[in-house]
């Protein structure tokens, strides 16, 4: 590889380096990392050669080449003879080491891991810098976060003539519309009606021990397995629940969840945070997401799954937030993200506003000793929803509690999901003078009167219908209904 070298090769070196078809690679070793590696079972994010091929193409220097491509490879935990292997293959830095090639690349190799490891975090995310010292003592060089991301934005900005990728640009045009296209595009899709919706950022927030994640949890197992969630219609789809904190307490609630109604709640879990600060850990979700296509991510809590980040840095949060969109574009997810509140509880969640101005969603639960009030401060598509007074109702012969609806008197009552059917029925036939429990009941498909009746005195105690007429000639209507205007 005299005078420059092969892009293509470059972006090829990883996968070359771990696939099993090369006769000539080890199919194990032990490097420094003290680890050993089957070649074939080596798992490379998508984004690493873009990486690589980001910085070297913008490099001016060969030792800077050198780094990048043997810090990158540590980070995807290649081991030593992997990267030797692959450096001997594709490096420039190759005919002017020669023979010494191996010995150089192992100590480049043990100086990356060396400094990556001082950084304490065992995912390498939340560095500021990689510092590798040069190996030919020539052109030292320091690397940064924002160096490789700025080079790789103009790498991914340029069209590729090869693949026939298109350009930033050309994305762009390609994404324009007139005024009836943007007419025409459908509304957002509930998740849970009037709270959550699908291809969506959310956040859910309260002080440490509230009980916000009973909150999100029972949300979570309920759109798993329910239609309903206290009286709102749930679109029922798969769950992806991020336990970055807490994770020891989550088969005891979901145990609790699963016999208090009698049904099973089939999330997936992931008990370990994941960092949404680093564009790596972000990729490597959203390729796991779109894999899933689950209809609802949970990230339990912000803080933990920013690691590295300042929360109160508008600049950091909102390289958090364009990660969330990353996430939320690979399955056309809700993302939702459970928060802390601020010292000052009237300005909401902790933290930059950023986060805040990102929000489609924002949700917030206060409350204390078992009585929670989950409000909804924000909708930017919808109008915002009245507040729900909730319960955590011990389950017996389980040592956990489940969030219950509060019923104006104080005590708590689950109502069975057939009296939302008779809900519904109301909501279908409202008129803004109400209906009559005659013509009410008539709607509602094969119902008995005492049925009904039970039905009626239950959506009154919990609220969800008001009395628009009198005491004797009582007319019904809906507690939440948007007016023309509301919006």
């Amino acid at each position: 590889m005299s005078g420059g070298f092969n892009i293509e090769e470059l972006l090829a070196v990883v996968a070359d380096a771990t696939n099993s078809n090369l006769d000539n690679l080890p199919a194990t070793g032990s490097g420094t990392n003290g680890k050993n590696n089957t070649a074939a079972k080596v798992n490379v994010p998508d984004w690493m050669p873009r990486h690589i091929a980001s910085a070297v193409t913008s490099s001016r220097d060969r030792s800077h080449a050198h780094h990048v491509f043997i810090t990158k490879c540590v980070i995807a935990d290649l081991n030593d003879d992997q990267i030797v292997h692959a450096a001997r293959l594709h490096l420039p830095s190759v005919e002017k080491y020669g023979d010494r090639l191996e010995t150089e690349v192992r100590r480049s190799v043990t100086k990356a891991r060396q400094w990556l490891y001082q950084q304490g975090d065992p995912h390498f995310a939340g560095y500021k810098d990689i510092y590798i010292d040069s190996i030919d003592d020539e052109a030292p060089r320091d690397l940064t976060i924002e160096e490789i991301d700025r080079l790789l934005a103009e790498v991914e900005a340029a069209p590729n003539p090869e693949t026939g990728e298109e350009s930033a640009a050309d994305h762009i045009r390609g994404q324009l519309m007139t005024t009836d296209q943007i007419r025409a595009l459908p509304p957002p899709t509930p998740l849970i009606d009037g709270y959550l919706f699908l291809d969506s950022i959310a956040v859910a927030y309260g002080s440490s021990g509230v009980g916000k994640t009973h909150v999100t949890v029972d949300m979570a197992m309920s759109i798993t397995s329910r239609d309903w969630w206290f009286g709102r219609r749930v679109t029922r789809g798969d769950v992806l629940y991020v336990v970055a904190e807490g994770a020891s307490g989550i088969g005891i609630r979901t145990e609790a969840w699963d016999r208090f109604h009698g049904t099973q709640g089939a999330v997936t879990w992931l008990p370990e945070a994941v960092n949404i600060y680093s564009s790596m850990w972000a990729s490597a979700l959203a390729e796991v997401v779109a894999e899933l296509r689950p209809a609802l991510v949970v990230l339990d809590t912000f803080a933990r799954c920013i690691v590295g980040a300042d929360e109160n840095s508008a600049k950091d949060v909102g390289q958090a937030v364009a990660n969330l969109d990353r996430i939320r574009r690979a399955a056309g997810s809700c993302v939702l993200v459970v928060h802390h509140s601020g010292k000052d509880k009237a300005a909401g969640a902790r933290g930059s506003t950023a986060l805040k101005g990102a929000l489609n969603t924002e949700l917030e639960v206060v409350g204390s000793e078992g009585r929670l009030t989950l409000r909804n401060p924000k909708q930017k598509d919808v109008p915002e929803q009245p507040p729900i007074h909730l319960m955590l109702q011990p389950v017996p012969g389980t040592s956990s509690v489940v969030v219950v609806e509060a019923i104006s008197d104080g005590s708590s009552s689950e109502l069975p999901e057939s009296v939302f059917d008779t809900l519904t029925a109301l909501k279908e036939i409202d008129v803004p003078g109400g209906v009559s429990p005659a013509t009410w009941q008539k709607a509602v498909d094969g119902i008995a009167e005492r049925t009904f009746y039970r039905h009626r005195s239950g959506l009154l105690a919990h609220g969800h219908i008001v009395n628009v007429g009198t005491d004797k000639q009582p007319k019904y209507r809906p507690a939440t209904v948007e007016e023309p205007g509301d919006q």
